[in-house]
């Protein structure tokens, strides 16, 4: 009998000795974050694009253009900035003291839409252009202007090498933008509107308007 009572002791303090040394059960891993969509990136930036009176008109929205990219009121963040507009243009000019540099104008049947690729040599750091823009409709004289001023060298140089690394990756692009959108929303507009991103990224871009009722 003491020798059974005996076995059961040991027994006892071993299934204690090994219940004490039992590691504890494993957390299961963080599940991993998606980088955000298209339209979820443009939803963050909804605002941020500015609308610039046209002519003599003072905060008319039916006297204004929204302005998408490049950001209205910020140093240009890129060399090249694609040139995007929500809504149908007649004539944008790219101007520079006294000289024309660039203009396009539309036909009397097929208005400007869409992103415009930077059409004139990259922006130097610190130089300015003026940028101006006939909405459909209007007089000849009638334009909205806003003078482009690139950024510093060293801003200029940082853009333009994140640019450079993002190559066709678009879960990259999708991080780069989300960045940009929290710590520098002209340089994620830059970015979105770009002819070097992915294509649905570029699309996103044209989805962005002036104020809060943008797409939803």
């Amino acid at each position: 009998m003491s020798v059974v009572r005996s076995l059961a002791l040991a027994l006892a303090a071993g299934l204690s000795s090994a219940a004490v040394a039992a590691p504890p059960p494993r957390r299961p891993a963080p599940a991993a974050v998606a980088p955000a969509t298209p339209i979820q990136l443009v939803r963050r930036l909804l605002g941020i694009p500015q609308r610039v009176a046209v002519g003599g008109s003072r905060g008319n929205l039916a006297g204004s253009i929204c302005l998408i990219s490049p950001a209205a009121g910020s140093p240009v963040p890129l060399p090249a900035p694609t040139l995007l507009v929500a809504g149908e243009l007649n004539e944008v000019r790219l101007e520079q003291g006294d000289q024309l540099l660039w203009r396009q104008r539309a036909s009397s049947t097929t208005a400007i839409r869409g992103p415009i690729v930077w059409p004139i040599a990259p922006l130097r750091p610190g130089e300015s252009v003026l940028l101006k823009m006939r909405p459909r409709g209007s007089s000849g004289a009638d334009f909205a202007t806003i003078t482009l001023t690139a950024a510093s060298k060293p801003a200029l140089e940082r853009h333009t090498a994140l640019l450079q690394s993002l190559g066709a990756d678009r879960q990259r692009w999708s991080q780069a933008i989300e960045q940009a959108a929290l710590t520098h929303p002209p340089l994620a507009i830059a970015l979105l509107a770009s002819p070097e991103a992915p294509a649905d990224v570029q699309a996103a871009a044209a989805q962005l308007t002036c104020g809060s009722a943008a797409s939803r």
